[in-house]
Order: structure tokens, then C-alpha cells, then sequence
């Protein structure tokens, strides 16, 4: 997680590697810091851990209302998706060969 200099958590992920694959189940940086560089920063530190961990890719889902162009800006592609949710909302799997 990523805190800001009052102790405040601005933004976070988590997942788990398997089958030399980082899954990243939950990323997220509050609204009023995006922008600045933390999304970015807990992903390259997520790939590190899971490249030390002799990964080979990182695979990610998200929602069309999230962060997909951001995903795809760090070097994720998309596999496939589903539209299967009411309202237009589509759910992109992503993928990034490392």
C-alpha cells in the first residue's frame, strides 16, 4: 500500500503468484491521486516481486469503468472480455508477457 505524508492509505494491490504467474486480484489509488505516479509505482512493484519470483506474465481483470487504458499504457493486452453485466459494463482480462 502507498501512504501519503500523514499516514492517509492512497492506494493499494494485492494478489498472489502461481504457476509463474502474478494474478492481481484488487489495485486501486484514491481519485484525488491519480495522476501522480502511485498506480504506476505499485505495479512495477508488484511485477518485481512476482519477476523475483521467476513469473513470466502478470494477468489482471477490470471493468470498463475502471482503469483499462491505464492497464493497457503499462504494457497489458487484452485477452478477452465479457458482456455479460447490465448497463454496457464489460470486464476486460489483461494480460502482460514480462
Amino acid at each position: 500500500m502507498i501512504k501519503s505524508d500523514d499516514g492517509e492509505v492512497i492506494g493499494g494491490i494485492s494478489g498472489y503468484t502461481t504457476l509463474g504467474i502474478l494474478n492481481i486480484a484488487e489495485f486501486w489509488v484514491d481519485e484525488a491521486h491519480r495522476g501522480l505516479g502511485y498506480g504506476k509505482d505499485l505495479l512495477m512493484y508488484a511485477e518485481t516481486l512476482a519477476k523475483e519470483r521467476r513469473c513470466i506474465a502478470g494477468q489482471v481483470a477490470c471493468f470498463s469503468f475502471q482503469n483499462l487504458e491505464f492497464l493497457k499504457s503499462q504494457g497489458y493486452e487484452i485477452l478477452g472480455s465479457s458482456d455479460a453485466y447490465p448497463n454496457d459494463v464489460k470486464e476486460y482480462y489483461l494480460t502482460k508477457i514480462f
